[in-house]
Parts: C-alpha cells; structure tokens; sequence
C-alpha cells in the first residue's frame, strides 16, 4: 500500500484509537505532545515516507499507553534525578502493558524503538551518561534483540569500574523485568538502582567525571532521591521523550501550501433540552408522509411469495408434478429485499443558526422519528459543541448515536463556528462500524464551513469510503459548491422540513429501486 493512502487513513486511525483505547486524540495544531489526558497530534501531510507514518502510529501508541498504566499521582512524588532512569523504566512497562492488550501495537513499537535507538553511535555518548544510556538501550534489548550489538559496544569502550557497577545495576534490572506491575514498582527499582549509583563514587569512569561526581555526592546526598548527576538532566536522545519533537520537526519540513491538512473534531458537551409540546407535536405530523410512503414500499418488497425451482428445499404439494417429469419439485423464498442504510444527520448548531434553531432542531427530529420507525439505522449529531477543555478546539455532541432510541432533547442553544470538515472526519470511523452496507450523511448547515480545504478534503475521503454526502443549506450556496448536485438549498424556513424529507426521501427510494434490479 503507498504511503499517501496510509497518510490518508490517519485521521481515521486518530478517531478509531479515541474510541477503542479509551483517550482523547486531538489531530491539529503545529506541535505533538500529550499532558497526561489528551494527546495532541499535529495536523497531518497527506504524504510521508514509512519512518514518518512510523513516528505518527508510535508516538500514538506510546502516548495512548501513558495515559492508560502510568500513575500520574505518582510522579507528582518524583525528583528531577530521577524523572530520567523511571522514563526509562516505565516506557517498557506501559508499553509492555499496551501490546498485551492491543498485539498490534507491539510491531509499532519495536519500529519506533529502531528509527530512535537502531541507529545511534554509542561512541558518541557522553561519559557522564553513559550508564543512563546503557540502563535504556537494556530495557529496549529485552523486546528488541538487535540492540545488544550497541550494548556489547558500549560495555567494551568502558572503563573496568564502570563494568563493576553495571554489574551490579544488572540484577535490579532483571528484577524489575519480572516485577513491573505498576507505576510505582518503576519508581521503587528506580530508587534502588540510583542508591547503587550514588554509592559508587566513579561514575563516568573519567578522572573529570570522578571529580565531579565527588563533589556533587556530599550535596545530593542530603536530599531524599537526588542520587548523582549523572541522572540530573535529560540526555538528548535518550528517551522517547524526543518523539514528539522529532514528529513536530518531520512535519514542519513538509509543510507546503498544496498540502492538504487535517483536523479531526471531539466530543464537547451540549446542553439540549426536549422540544416544547407544540412544536414536538408539529414535527411529528410532518413526520407522517414520509414514514407512510417508505413504510408502503418496504411491505411491497418484504412480501415477496416463494418462488418454485429446480434447486432449493423439497415442497411436498409439489411431489405430484414427478409423475409428468417435472423437476421443478422445489421451492426457495424469496429475496426480502430492505433498506440496509444507516443515516446520519449532522445539524449545525453555529453562531449564525441562533434564529432558525427553532426550526432545524424540529425538523432533524421528525427527520429521525421517522426513519427510525421505518427500520433505518439513524444517527444525529450536533456541531459545534462545548469545548471541555483548552485544547479541543474543534467539538461535536452526539445527539442520537446509531443503535440508540430517538429521543425528543432537541432544543439546542446556538454556539460557535462550523468545524463541518473537522465533523467529517470525526463521523467517518463511526460510520464505518455500523453493519449497515449502505451509509448516508446529511449535513444541514446555514453557511460556510471553517476550513474549506478541510471539509472537502474530508468529502473527498467520504465518496471515496463510499459514504453518500447530501446537504441542505438554508439561505447560502455555499454547500452547492461542494456537494454539487447532492444539495438543496432553502431560502425560506418554513421549506426546511419538506427539503430534508425529499432529499431523504428520494435516496432511500432510489437504493429500494438498486436493491430490486
């Protein structure tokens, strides 16, 4: 598969991971890093070789593990000398713990694990840490054996008194192998290890070095964990820490204007409130039509005889017509021939809709009422909502999910832009888990969409996944531009309701036609 259709299949990948690990993934943004709750990865490039693609797939993976098996209140405990041995620790912990759960991760990790270690010169490492980056390429070794020809590299190039104390780091180590079962048994081994060290005067194994370390030994030793300097700073390149930056710095190299970038939406929050009697009661009357003429059409081609023939099951009236020479002593039923369409309905609820929510929140409801009624598959989504945090800039509600009863909390205070690309690619993955084969969008929107290039990026994608895109624009032609014939557009509200039950409609009747031919 070439990369520009893996690069593709990112956001989906972003949405999907959201869902099934049970963290927020926010694609967007210039930068990729995670603060403990959400993991931010920047807008994407459609191209990218495979370390690029690996970068993205890794640095989700790992972050999605951290966020699912570290202890965060834990390392509220931890000092800066020893954040940098538990980083190494707990990275193969948690990911330890992630491709036990999800065995795909485990190849993403030991790809990741090559383009970040399988190719440093470990002459070039610095004598003060060497031992910190022996402790790292050790822990890596145990899921990925190629590292060992580095570790042989490295023990060799260093002094007899720092094999001494490897040595005896060594044994810990193995323990910890065995005994890794949270955040903080890390944290316990990484104590153990750094007392090891502190007690052993040579370090580095570098007259400077040892000097040094003479020194710093009488101030650390009178604060708890502080246990020699070689673990005081971060050591470029010796962590996955750099991850994110090294992904940040990949894509700002491919940063060009005819790149399309992506943005995939997240769930707010959304306060909505059941319709008030008469207008519950109005849309529901408005409701009828619809659901009578698709109800007639499904009772016609669900009410299909059984058909005699010369295979399928032995009809005993039928024995008879053996004694004319007859075959046809068969029957088969007849093909029941249904919908199988999943709708879903996207209902902006923006700034610019203050004035027509009061009949576009009716309609989608009456819209839903019927379809669900006649069998289909139906889904409701507002855009935007509610930003929960900060960082979520781009956020849906799900009003009605697929497989949920419709229910009346259709009464939506107006707020914010149209992220309608950004919804799209949020939906997508949604939609490709419901077990209907045929799958329709309706997008319901008075304007235009915040990012252009991101909605039809992002209807593009749609076709191309065989999702079929209609939409209804009220007052604006902005949605013929890129919905071409698959929009309708409205200038009075009072047309809204007839405009979403013909559209509908006239699709759901046209796959009854398909499924008959």
């Amino acid at each position: 598969m070439r990369n520009r259709y893996l690069m593709r299949a990112l956001p989906h990948v972003a949405s999907a991971l959201s869902d099934r690990y049970g963290v927020q993934v926010i694609v967007g943004g210039e930068k990729a890093f995670t603060n403990g709750a959400t993991i931010h990865l920047p807008a994407l490039p459609e191209k990218g070789d495979a370390d690029f693609l690996c970068l993205v797939r890794g640095f989700l993976d790992h972050e999605a593990a951290h966020i699912r098996y570290t202890d965060f209140q834990v390392l509220k405990n931890v000092t800066a000398q020893e954040m940098p041995l538990l980083n190494s620790l707990e990275d193969w912990r948690v990911e330890k713990n992630m491709a036990a759960a999800f065995p795909g991760c485990r190849q993403n990790f030991q790809r990741l694990a090559r383009i970040m270690f399988g190719s440093k010169d470990v002459s070039s490492f610095s004598a003060r840490y060497r031992m910190q980056n022996w402790i790292l390429l050790k822990v890596r070794s145990w899921e990925l054996s190629e590292l060992n020809v580095q570790l042989e590299t490295l023990e060799q190039a260093a002094p007899a008194a720092w094999n001494e104390l490897r040595k005896r780091v060594e044994p810990v180590l193995e323990r910890f192998r065995h005994d890794a079962g949270s955040t903080a048994k890390a944290l316990q081994y990484t104590r153990e290890i750094l007392c090891l060290l502190s007690s052993q005067k040579c370090v580095t194994g570098s007259p400077t070095g040892r000097a040094n370390s003479d020194k710093k030994a009488g101030k650390s030793s009178t604060n708890t964990g502080r246990k020699g300097e070689s673990f005081g700073k971060r050591v470029p390149g010796a962590s996955f820490d750099e991850i994110g930056e090294v992904l940040s710095r990949r894509i700002a190299e491919c940063d060009a204007p005819e790149l399309p970038r992506f943005q995939v939406a997240t769930c707010g929050s959304l306060h909505c409130e059941a319709l008030p009697h008469f207008l519950r009661d109005e849309a529901l009357r408005c409701a009828v039509p619809l659901r009578a003429r698709l109800t007639g059409v499904l009772q016609a081609s669900r009410l299909v005889r059984n058909r005699v023939g010369r295979t399928g099951r032995l009809a005993p009236r039928l024995l008879a017509r053996s004694a004319t020479g007859s075959s046809r002593l068969f029957v088969r039923e007849g093909q029941r021939c249904g919908l199988n369409t999943a709708v879903h309905i996207l209902l902006d609820c923006s700034g610019s809709m203050r004035n027509r929510m009061h009949v576009a929140g009716p309609a989608c409801y009456a819209l839903a009422k019927a379809l669900e009624q006649v069998g289909v598959n139906v889904g409701v989504t507002a855009f935007p909502a509610r930003a929960e945090s900060e960082d979520s800039e781009c956020t849906v509600f799900p009003l009605v999910k697929h497989g949920e009863r419709v229910h009346q909390r259709f009464w939506i205070k107006p707020v914010g832009d149209t992220p309608l690309g950004e919804t799209l690619w949020w939906l997508y993955p949604k939609l490709q888990r419901v077990k209907e084969a045929r799958k329709i969008v309706l997008v319901l929107t008075d304007g235009r969409a915040s990012s252009e290039a991101c909605a039809k990026a992002a209807i593009v994608e749609g076709e191309r996944l065989g999702i079929e895109l209609m939409g209804v624009s009220i007052q604006s032609p902005y949605l013929r531009g890129i919905f071409h014939e698959r929009c309708e557009n409205i200038d009075r509200l009072e047309d809204l309701a007839p405009a979403l039950f013909r559209m509908l409609q006239g699709q759901l009747l046209k796959a009854q036609t398909m499924s008959r031919g």
